[in-house]
């Protein structure tokens, strides 16, 4: 049970970083600015958020 209500947390704390990270983007921060911010995301996760905004701009 300890071990459901862990990954449950731990999968709730990823997808509030990931949203963290796409308002950072939105507001201009840098990848290298968010990596240092939010280390439990990947460079080349945050470099795919920024595309996607990106081209959600264009």
């Amino acid at each position: 049970m300890t071990q459901v209500v862990e990954e449950y947390a731990n999968k709730k704390v990823l997808e509030r970083d990931k949203e963290t990270a796409k308002s950072l983007l939105q507001n201009g921060a840098s990848v290298e600015l968010i990596k240092k911010s939010i280390p439990t995301l990947s460079v080349e996760f945050i470099e795919k958020i920024s595309r996607q905004l990106t081209s959600v701009e264009q």
